[in-house]
């Protein structure tokens, strides 16, 4: 959970999502049974590379990826409506691993081609003009927030800041 929580905070610090985004990423992947908690981080910034590309928001992304992975040979084909395109070879590929009981390595298989097509979307744009430096900067002010919340000192330091500023 911690590992998750860091990695959302990451996530928001470097995209134009933001940590909620990822945070409730994250917590729609655990209605997929056949998603790994391991793999939590790599399917979500996945989703957000495909999600900045093909203008979808990031919760119909991580739903779109989620259930391809869950069931791979069936729903490899629903993930053209984006954009993403396997060869027949692939999908032929991804149906034999599935029915050989090789379900992750079909589902590494998609992941790697999402990240082929797309990879580094999202980092690109949360980096970029001035759209990234206004996500920057509300990401830097939610995290500002949530350190006067849980610190009594800085909130009577800010509290001082603010009244001395006015």
């Amino acid at each position: 959970f911690e590992r998750l929580q860091v990695a959302a905070d990451n996530f928001g610090n470097s995209t134009l999502f933001d940590q909620e985004d990822a945070t409730q990423a994250f917590a729609l992947l655990t209605s997929f049974q056949r998603i790994g908690v391991e793999s939590y981080e790599r399917v979500t910034k996945a989703a957000s590379d495909l999600a900045t590309v093909t203008g979808q928001d990031l919760k119909s992304a991580q739903i779109q990826l989620a259930k391809a992975l869950e069931d791979p040979a069936k729903r490899v084909t629903d993930l053209a409506r984006s954009g993403t395109v396997f060869t027949d070879q692939q999908k032929e590929q991804i149906k034999v691993l599935q029915e050989s009981g090789r379900l992750f390595e079909a589902q590494a298989l998609i992941l790697r081609e999402i990240e082929k097509q797309y990879g580094g979307a999202a980092e690109a744009a949360g980096s970029a003009g001035l759209a990234g430096a206004l996500d920057s900067l509300g990401e830097a002010t939610r995290d500002f927030q949530e350190q006067l919340a849980n610190s009594t000192l800085l909130i009577d330091g800010t509290t001082e800041a603010i009244r001395l500023l006015t």
